[in-house]
């Protein structure tokens, strides 16, 4: 397929890495231009504007770090909005507001470009792997031509819906529950460092316990000490 990514940060590299890989025709474009040539030796085409980038895509993916990074490269002076091809998916991969989400889809809507809401649940080494999580929010017909993408850079897809933004909303509430474990992982670690415990001991009966890596991945990361900002901990793309 031809594609297109535009965000390369450490979530959009490792998937262009992904869809290299699976045999995919990708053209990226990133506000940072190094990001993009590092790239370009692995095989992608190398846009210096959005609507260059997405001109023969289709499908574009956007992974960027929020509401206005989205709005910019979506509808700034060189936005991809005006600029994709008929036919052409616009998947938003990045987590967004609500209203940015519905904003989003009644703008394509009113241009006759389809659009699909499409977060994407893990960190960096998870997409390395080829392992994220897909939510998806849209109509079928749009969603079906995300299929070869879902299978080169994701372990499993779920439809939270048939409009876009209830993919984000999925998203939102996944973070909020990983957040709530976070704090909760804190203070039950704080309690069994008093008692002069292990706490990554701790970590891997929770692991086993919950049967999911984000309580050992994000559980180490607290047992460790290994703090950091949120967007280091995954969750924002």
């Amino acid at each position: 397929m031809k594609l297109t990514v535009v965000g390369l940060g450490k979530m959009g590299t490792e998937i262009v890495t992904n869809l290299l890989q699976a045999g995919h025709d990708v053209t990226v474009y990133n506000r940072t231009a190094e990001k993009a040539r590092t790239l370009e030796s692995r095989g992608a085409s190398v846009a210096l504007t959005p609507q260059e980038a997405v001109s023969l895509a289709q499908v574009v993916l956007t992974i960027v770090l929020d509401d206005a990074a989205l709005e910019e490269v979506t509808f700034g002076p060189e936005g991809i909005i005006d600029a994709l091809p008929e036919g052409a998916v616009h998947a938003s991969m990045c987590t967004i507001s609500i209203e940015l989400a519905k904003c989003m889809m009644k703008e394509h809507a009113r241009r006759g470009r389809e659009y699909v809401g499409a977060p994407m649940f893990g960190r960096p080494e998870a997409a390395r792997e080829a392992m994220v999580i897909i939510v998806t929010g849209g109509g079928p017909s749009s969603i079906s031509k995300l299929q070869p993408i879902s299978k080169a850079i994701g372990r499993v897809t779920f439809s939270a819906g048939a409009e876009p933004w209830h993919a984000n909303l999925f998203k939102l509430c996944g973070n909020f529950m990983i957040s709530s474990m976070l704090e909760t992982f804190g203070e039950a670690q704080t309690l069994i460092r008093k008692a002069g415990l292990e706490p990554n001991e701790f970590v891997q009966l929770m692991a086993e316990f919950g049967g999911s890596p984000v309580y050992r991945n994000y559980g180490t990361l607290i047992a460790t000490g290994t703090y950091a900002t949120r967007r280091h901990l995954g969750l924002r793309p």
